[in-house]
C-alpha cells in the first residue's frame, strides 16, 4: 500500500510541474518594472510594451507616463476617458500599498474583454491593459491575467 501510495504522489507531482507553463521575465527601461510571461508569447517594446500569444487573440500592454502630476482622486475619470467606456468611476477598485497606489477595472466592449490596471507611484504611472477577444477569453483568461498580476516596479 505505501508503495502504490508513493507512486500515487509522484504521478500528481510530475502531473502539476509538467502542467506549469514555461515563463520569461522582462525588464523595462532602466530596470523600471519586471513582467513574467509565457515562453511562447511575442514582445513588442516600441513606444508601449505588447505581450501577446501567437494567435494573436489578444494583448498585454504596458503604457508609461512620466511626470503625470494627477490626482489620486482624478485617475478613476482618467482610466474611464482613457478606456474610451461608458463606465463608471465607482466601479474602480483602488488599492494603497506604501507610495504606490493600484487602480483596476474590467469591462467588456464589442465582444473584447478588457482588464485595466494602473499603477502610480509618485508622478509615475503604468497603465497595464488586457484586450482578448471575447470568444477565446475564458480558454486564455488565466495566462493573461497571471501576466498581468507579475507586474513589479523595481
Amino acid at each position: 500500500m505505501y508503495k502504490v501510495l508513493t507512486i500515487i504522489i509522484y504521478l500528481l507531482a510530475f502531473h502539476a510541474g509538467w502542467a506549469q507553463q514555461a515563463t520569461k521575465t522582462y525588464n523595462g527601461p532602466n530596470n523600471s518594472f519586471s513582467i513574467a510571461y509565457p515562453a511562447d508569447w511575442l514582445v513588442a517594446d516600441d513606444d508601449v510594451f505588447n505581450f501577446s500569444p501567437v494567435e494573436n487573440c489578444g494583448a498585454v500592454t504596458i503604457g508609461f507616463f512620466q511626470g503625470m502630476d494627477v490626482s489620486i482622486e482624478q485617475l478613476p475619470n482618467y482610466i474611464i476617458a482613457t478606456c474610451q467606456t461608458e463606465g463608471d468611476p465607482s466601479d474602480i477598485t483602488v488599492q494603497q500599498n506604501g507610495d504606490t497606489t493600484t487602480f483596476f477595472y474590467e469591462y467588456v466592449k464589442d465582444n473584447v474583454n478588457w482588464v485595466i490596471k494602473l499603477v502610480r507611484r509618485g508622478t509615475d504611472i503604468y497603465l497595464l491593459a488586457i484586450n482578448c477577444d471575447g470568444n477565446r477569453w475564458e480558454a486564455d483568461k488565466q495566462a493573461f491575467l497571471d501576466t498581468l498580476k507579475s507586474f513589479r516596479l523595481l
